[in-house]
């Protein structure tokens, strides 16, 4: 029952432990062998999008190691746009991969390109506020999460907002506690401030 972003996260999660307990170097051998066992599988199958959007994600992070890798990254999600173009995943992944690249301008294309496609998703406001965070645009991302937060923003995904950082989330706080002593009987806004001050709480444990 599981969506895609989760699917894709649950098949990314050994490689980020790896990762943490290895190093780069302990990483990349894992790394070069999924891209290859992968590559042989995408080359039979490469209408299986979420197979295809798990590939694309190795490459862009090998892309951190070997930039020709970005380059096979772009093309396996421009493939996958192709096959799904209603999809907004594909264009959410050439979003990080264009802020890795820093190549701005077409990062900006991408995230005014989902806007267009669905105006009143948060998805497409939260990957933007995500990309502006990570590109230390803080001014702009902190608008379009506030625009995330406006639609059926799902709370616990401040539970996993790495890119915020403590004074972002009081930032937030503070407005939020001031809307839910106007609106005290719309508890969407105290679903929010759970979310965040759940983080904050983390962070001193």
């Amino acid at each position: 029952t599981f969506g895609t972003p989760e699917i894709i996260s649950e098949m990314a999660k050994p490689l980020k432990l790896i990762h943490q307990k290895l190093g780069d170097d302990g990483l990349l051998p894992y790394l070069d062998f999924s891209l290859q066992k992968e590559e042989k599988i995408y080359q039979k199958r490469s209408h299986d999008l979420k197979n295809a959007l798990a590939h694309g994600i190795n490459y862009q992070l090998k892309g951190d190691y070997d930039e020709t890798a970005y380059a096979k990254a772009e093309e396996i999600y421009q493939d996958f746009i192709k096959q799904a173009p209603n999809k907004f995943d594909g264009y959410f992944e050439l979003i990080t991969l264009k802020l890795r690249e820093n190549k701005i301008d077409e990062m900006l294309g991408y995230i005014n390109k989902t806007i267009k496609m669905n105006p009143r998703y948060y998805r497409v406001y939260w990957k933007a506020a995500e990309a502006y965070f990570l590109g230390g645009k803080k001014e702009q991302g902190r608008i379009f999460l506030a625009k995330a937060m406006q639609e059926k923003f799902p709370w616990s995904y401040l539970m996993g907002a790495t890119f915020l950082e403590k004074e972002d989330r009081e930032w937030f706080i503070k407005i939020l506690e001031k809307l839910t002593k106007i609106e005290d009987g719309w508890d969407k806004p105290h679903l929010i401030l759970g979310g965040l001050y759940s983080t904050i709480s983390e962070e001193k444990a």
